[in-house]
């Protein structure tokens, strides 16, 4: 995993942190609804 990432074009990489940024915000987001609702 971390030798594929290290493989992969710099944009690949941003597109990847992006997608994790995103996955990490809508769980955050969905567990602070479920908590504090």
């Amino acid at each position: 995993m971390l030798a594929c990432r290290v493989s992969m074009k710099p944009t690949e990489r941003s597109n990847v942190s992006q997608l994790f940024t995103h996955l990490k915000n809508s769980f955050v987001r969905d567990s602070k609804e479920r908590y504090f609702s």
